[in-house]
């Protein structure tokens, strides 16, 4: 496929103008179940946020499993502090906990 010189430039152009920002989310490094369904997560840039696993119930039916008080509490950091795991079936990306936990 030929491409006419003004495509070419005008291509070079608009990729110059457009910046594609890609936020390198931090690891987990830590994980601490609190009262009321809450965990403190602390990340590798040294940032801590507290979430609030009940305020998944209703969008994802298989976090209400945590209601177990010996599941929630057996949460883990995922190998590479990835995200968090209780079991097989249930873990939560850190992308969610660091975008919709509450900064402490």
């Amino acid at each position: 496929m030929e491409y006419k010189r003004d495509e070419i430039f005008n291509a070079t152009k608009i990729r110059k103008r457009v910046q594609i920002k890609v936020m390198a989310i931090p690891k987990i490094v830590s994980v601490k179940p609190i009262e009321d369904m809450q965990l403190i997560v602390s990340f590798d840039d040294g940032a801590v946020r507290k979430y609030d696993v009940k305020k998944l119930f209703s969008s994802h039916p298989v976090f209400k499993k945590l209601e177990d008080k010996e599941l929630f509490e057996s949460v883990k950091v995922d190998m590479g502090g990835s995200g968090l795991a209780w079991n097989d079936d249930i873990d939560l990306a850190e992308y969610e906990i660091w975008k919709n936990g509450e900064r402490i």
